[in-house]
């Protein structure tokens, strides 16, 4: 997984969107991600592992929901 401090030195040093993937299996790592400065976060292993990828996209959409940026 990025660590959280280099998604932030990223972002600051660029002015488009940052796309963020590897890791991120959970709500709580997805929106750890978009706080930390990701615009974009790629989940693609959370859906294929997991028994109710229904279930856990949904997680992940209310957490990243709840971190809405203007």
């Amino acid at each position: 997984a990025v660590p959280n401090e280099m998604i932030s030195a990223v972002k600051r040093m660029i002015d488009i969107p940052l796309v963020v993937g590897g890791g991120i299996r959970d709500a709580a790592t997805a929106k750890e991600k978009v706080l930390a400065g990701a615009d974009i976060v790629v989940t693609g292993t959370a859906l294929e592992k997991h028994r109710d990828p229904k279930k856990t996209l949904s997680g992940i959409v209310t957490a990243l929901r709840s971190c809405r940026r203007p």
